[in-house]
């Protein structure tokens, strides 16, 4: 049954990215080219935060950026099948990891069939969101694959569970939620990992870019951020952040901040 299990799981995999959207269309589909367009920007040396005519805007962190200046110059068609495959192998990994960590830890026997089992169910379970990530390009399967590994490591590989949660976080900024998780269950070591991590790879794009570009670009992130909670000073996101208090947003944040304006204000509601 595991090589049923299995070969049904690589299948779907492979079904996925061949039949991806922003590959089919030569990488102009899709979020992908807000990446793709980031990766040159950055390389190029342009405000990676200024919406380009020909992509959406960017508003994550350097980072990612960072990482596709070296995927963008082989060409937005190629770029598109290396993401591809990139996303391929990040859910293989996050299905395979988190299936036998659940696998194990309820004493499921035979492990490997038990893992297989779950992981093509938890696949089945998502397929349509899993689909759309990978048929758009996306990154979400990044975050994933993080929170899975140091979900999984962080009792016994704290640093490796804290470098996989910080990757998590610096692409998306929500994963570092399960810090507080962390601190609750009194795992400091991966708390305190995280945090190595999390400041090594903000600093990574220097590397190319120098220190003070690389400043001046986390200064914008954050202040696109910081724009949800009232900050005036992250304008250039006016058309893709919005203010916490919008009513489309039924986060548990935004109902905060709503809660708590306009006293005690929003910086009320963001330590919240």
């Amino acid at each position: 049954m595991a090589v049923l299990f299995w070969t049904a799981i690589a299948l779907i995999i492979a079904f996925l990215v061949f039949n991806s959207r922003t590959i089919r269309h030569g990488g102009e589909t899709g979020d992908f080219p807000v990446f793709y367009v980031a990766g040159l920007g950055l390389a190029d040396g342009d405000n990676i935060y200024v919406k380009p005519d020909n992509a959406g805007e960017y508003i994550y962190p350097p980072f990612l950026a960072w990482v596709f200046s070296f995927i963008s110059p082989t060409g937005q068609a190629a770029s598109a099948w290396i993401w591809g495959f990139t996303n391929a192998a990040m859910l293989a990994a996050s299905l395979v990891i988190g299936a036998s960590a659940i696998a194990r830890r309820f004493d499921l026997k035979p492990t490997v069939s038990a893992a297989g089992a779950i992981a093509l169910i938890a696949l089945l379970l998502n397929i349509d969101k899993t689909k759309s990530v990978i048929s758009g390009g996306q990154t979400d399967l990044v975050t994933v694959l993080g929170v899975t590994l140091a979900m999984a490591w962080h009792q016994r590989r704290p640093a490796l569970a804290g470098c996989f949660l910080a990757l998590a976080g610096i692409i998306k900024y929500v994963p570092l939620a399960f810090l507080g998780l962390l601190l609750i269950r009194k795992r400091f070591a991966t708390v305190c990992w995280t945090g190595i991590f999390f400041l090594l790879l903000a600093a990574l794009p220097a590397t190319t870019i120098g220190w003070s570009r690389n400043l001046e670009l986390w200064s914008i992130a954050l202040g696109g951020v910081g724009r949800l909670f009232g900050y005036s000073g992250g304008d250039l996101f006016t058309e893709s952040i919005r203010d916490s208090t919008h009513f489309l947003s039924i986060s548990v944040t935004s109902a905060m901040t709503r809660l708590l304006s306009p006293e005690p204000g929003k910086a009320a509601a963001l330590a919240v």
